[in-house]
């Protein structure tokens, strides 16, 4: 099976969705942007062990990072899976939608704030997709319906980037006009959704009706995305939630397609595609408010380099390698290149048992209590007492019951494998 990729994502835009609520723009400025080449020596390729690694589009797809907690997708035989990954470890965790692979279908992980991962899943039974809210401590997910999103008879709602509580991503409206909408909702209220447009004016059709705007990244008040024109190029946009005010992402000299991804306070990347160079996509990384704007070129990428996502000096996406199979990159410093240590930080003394607080943690781990009588012993004959997750803090509590007939009683955490 191969994954949706790029040509997936410009089938979507080329098939003019729907219409619902509207939230419209007030004012909109513009920031030309032209490539720079710069050299970077510091990608480091991440591929998740069950991807598949001989196939032309399959393989791992990073879409998000938040610290050194990365989210993506990746392909096998059995189909397209969610992960998240802590940078600097072997840790890679699958997330498989029960309501997905119920009916073998995919799911797909593409923002990451804290302690929640966002995406969306769809199904082979044409039921639509759908998006969702994943809770890494608790390890449950709450699906994402927006009402508004029909396309077909049936759901389209799909969840793209998250930042603290706030969770935008776009749905198709079937019904008049044929358009595409971005959404926002929050994590305490997944099932209140308000929609926005982005009326460019080279985008509308002659019925002023035709909308096709998929915002995909956001930080603070600001939303980043792309919509589609007339022309059917990709014109990249940011939009302010607050100000309702649009600043467009354009290459005129080039011209072309610009797709920003993903935004961290100023900073934005994405990836563009130059016709004066058979439209090859580079990754780009660009300065709201300057026109600096630096290309982003994995050294062992013999096609395409896109960028995904970005947190602090830390830069994510995925580049196509030999025979077109895929591959994720991290460039630049995470904001925890090394895995903190954890480690217990206090000892609570109450009735029956006794309570440990454990601190360091990295956001989401999973760990292992482990303890033993002997201390001699060494630590893979000591017994797993309880196993848990880091919170979002990277901080957890375990709860111990008193053995009172235990002369003594050793404790140790261990992230597990």
């Amino acid at each position: 099976m191969s994954a949706p990729a790029k040509s997936f994502e410009i089938m979507k835009i080329l098939k003019f969705p729907k219409l619902g609520r509207l939230l419209a723009l007030m004012a909109f400025g513009a920031l030309a942007v032209a490539g720079q080449a710069q050299t970077y020596t510091n990608f480091t390729t991440i591929d998740e062990p069950l991807a598949v690694t001989n196939i032309a589009n399959d393989g791992t797809y990073v879409e998000g990072i938040s610290g050194n907690v990365v989210v993506g997708y990746y392909v096998n035989t059995l189909g397209i899976h969610g992960f998240y990954h802590t940078l600097g470890t072997t840790n890679y965790t699958t997330l498989d939608d029960s309501a997905t692979f119920s009916t073998n279908g995919s799911t797909f992980a593409y923002g990451i704030s804290g302690n929640n991962i966002v995406g969306y899943y769809n199904s082979t039974n044409d039921s639509g997709t759908y998006g969702y809210i994943y809770n890494i401590s608790a390890g449950t997910y709450t699906t994402l319906d927006d009402s508004a999103g029909v396309e077909g008879g049936v759901s389209s709602t799909e969840a793209y980037g998250i930042d603290g509580n706030n969770i935008i991503g776009y749905f198709v409206y079937n019904g008049p006009g044929d358009s595409t909408f971005g959404f926002l909702t929050t994590v305490g209220a997944p099932g209140t959704f308000a929609s926005f447009v982005a009326p460019i004016p080279y985008q509308i059709n002659a019925n002023s009706t035709n909308y096709i705007v998929t915002p995909f990244g956001i930080s603070g008040n600001n939303v980043v995305g792309r919509a589609t024109g007339t022309d059917y190029y990709s014109h990249g946009f940011v939009y302010n939630l607050n100000t309702s005010s649009l600043t467009l992402l354009t290459d005129p000299a080039n011209g072309g397609f610009i797709w920003p991804y993903g935004i961290d306070g100023t900073n934005v990347v994405g990836y563009f595609s130059d016709p004066n160079n058979n439209y090859n996509d580079d990754g780009f990384l660009c300065s709201l408010g300057s026109t600096n704007f630096t290309a982003l070129r994995d050294p062992s990428a013999t096609g395409y380099t896109i960028a995904q996502g970005i947190s602090g000096n830390a830069i994510v996406g995925y580049y196509y390698g030999t025979g077109t199979v895929t591959h994720g990159f991290v460039v630049g410093t995470p904001a925890s290149s090394t895995p903190p240590r954890p480690g217990i930080c206090a000892v609570i003394l109450s009735g029956g048992s006794f309570t440990f607080n454990v601190t360091n943690g990295v956001p989401g781990a999973h760990c292992s209590i482990l303890g033993t009588a002997n201390l001699a012993l060494p630590l893979n004959q000591w017994t797993v007492v309880s196993t848990n997750f880091f919170d979002a803090n990277g901080n957890l509590t375990f709860i111990q019951t008193l053995n009172l007939t235990a002369l003594q009683t050793f404790f140790t955490i261990q992230e597990a494998p």
